[in-house]
């Protein structure tokens, strides 16, 4: 099936109704499977510099008044306009968020995570004290940033909730002021610490659980750990916490995913309104394909969607697929009328430097903890890096040649960077991630 044409995409609903949605204007448009084939074959003939019918004319021009397809000399403009306001032009920078990793040391040793790589190196062998808390926050009163008040603070690890940072925790907890306050957690120490730590603090937390015990100790080597992780999860419903649970989607999770569903459905937790279930692929940050091909292939997903997909909806959750191709659903299925902005860069750092803060005092502006490239500053030595922030703030699609050219750059926005900054590369290169993976476009109505 043609995947695109006259820069709309083309996405099949079944066999003589197709969406157009234009990649520039995300208009959308059913047509049917006569309609679709006119519109290549104008297309076609307008590449090879053929004459069109009166009545391909009219189509053509029926098209462009809806602004389905856009003339080249709109789309120039667009590019046009859109260019002038990509650069980013700051004298402070913003910062509304930011990230405590205390510690890279946990209490479990989980086959997925992607701290795996560098947890075990000298420089993340530390764990952040009170001492560090109170750096951080000096560090924000530097020249570089705007005085704004924090949106959201995240406390995480490792693993946080470890006895060597019960201190930390209480002092960030009293302390540091911010609108929302977040917890990511394992789970397993929660009731042994509420009585040391004040919960009550949080806004939200973030609680992985893997599976029942058989799964647990598989994937997180560690002993059985389910009732206490949900006897965790139940103290915090009582103060009436937002909390998301994550579990990772593995092949051991595949054969014990009815006895975890059921055993979830016996605990009550999901019965609380602001309680989320989230099924998550295996990532792989630091590469273009988006999933850990170590875990699984692409061209496993669409079966596990359509064999698991049906179980998943009981507990009112599905498999969450990587960013770029759930973004990708999210416009085509956005309600009727709903506007999406044009996205010429990934990462747009006008609203907000995210700060993500290791216990060695280095800062970065994302997960990327293994490359130079990543790395904006070290709030030990009040250092901030203004150059790199601009570079990578200034990373747009008019900035990369491959990027400028592609039908999809409004869409993605020349990628995620994080594939890009595992060394010290360039970052002025295009990630296309799952979406120049051409598994995905072949199988797009499986996946979405």
């Amino acid at each position: 099936m043609k995947r695109f044409v006259f820069d709309n995409l083309v996405y099949k609903y079944n066999d003589d109704a197709f969406l157009l949605m234009n990649l520039i204007s995300f208009r959308r448009k059913t047509v049917t499977n006569d309609t679709l084939d006119r519109l290549i074959l104008i297309e076609s003939k307008l590449e090879m510099g053929k004459e069109l019918s009166d009545e391909e004319g009219r189509l053509l021009q029926h098209f462009h008044e809806k602004k389905q397809i856009l003339p080249a000399e709109i789309i120039e403009e667009v590019d046009k306009r859109s260019e002038q306001n990509s650069d980013l032009h700051l004298s402070k920078f913003p910062v509304k968020a930011i990230t405590f990793n205390l510690t890279h040391s946990c209490n479990f040793n989980c086959d997925y995570c992607y701290q795996r790589k560098y947890k075990n190196k000298p420089e993340y062998m530390e764990s952040m004290g009170v001492e560090d808390i109170e750096s951080i926050m000096e560090y924000l009163s530097l020249p570089f940033f705007d005085d704004t008040e924090l949106e959201e603070i995240v406390v995480s690890g490792g693993e946080a909730l470890l006895p060597s940072n019960i201190d930390t925790i209480n002092y960030i907890c009293e302390h540091v002021a911010a609108k929302k306050k977040i917890l990511f957690t394992n789970g397993i120490n929660i009731l042994a610490y509420k009585d040391r730590i004040p919960f009550n603090a949080f806004e939200e937390f973030q609680i992985s659980l893997d599976g029942p015990d058989p799964v647990i100790r598989q994937v997180n080597h560690t002993g059985d750990s389910f009732d206490r992780i949900i006897g965790g999860i139940q103290y915090l419903q009582q103060m009436k916490k937002t909390i998301t649970v994550v579990t990772m989607w593995t092949r051991e999770l595949r054969s014990h995913l009815t006895e975890y569903i059921e055993r979830l459905k016996e605990s009550g937790i999901l019965d609380c309104p602001d309680t989320k279930l989230k099924f998550a692929l295996v990532k792989d940050y630091y590469t273009n394909g988006g999933i850990d091909e170590h875990f699984y292939s692409w061209d496993e997903v669409p079966a596990d969607l359509k064999t698991y997909g049906p179980r998943l909806a009981t507990v009112n959750s599905r498999l969450e697929l990587p960013a770029e191709v759930g973004g990708l659903a999210g416009y085509i299925y956005r309600p009727k009328n709903e506007r999406h902005g044009l996205q010429y860069k990934k990462c747009d750092l006008t609203k907000s430097v995210p700060m993500i803060c290791e216990p060695n005092g280095d800062i970065y502006w994302c997960l990327c903890l293994n490359g130079k490239s990543g790395k904006i500053g070290n709030y030990k030595d009040k250092f901030f890096d203004r150059d790199k922030v601009e570079k990578l703030g200034n990373r747009t699609i008019f900035k990369i040649e491959q990027c400028r050219r592609c039908r999809l750059r409004y869409l993605c926005g020349g990628g995620c960077m994080l594939p890009l900054t595992s060394g010290d590369g360039e970052v002025y290169r295009p990630a296309c991630g799952p979406l120049g993976d051409p598994f995905v476009w072949e199988h797009l109505e499986e996946l979405i």
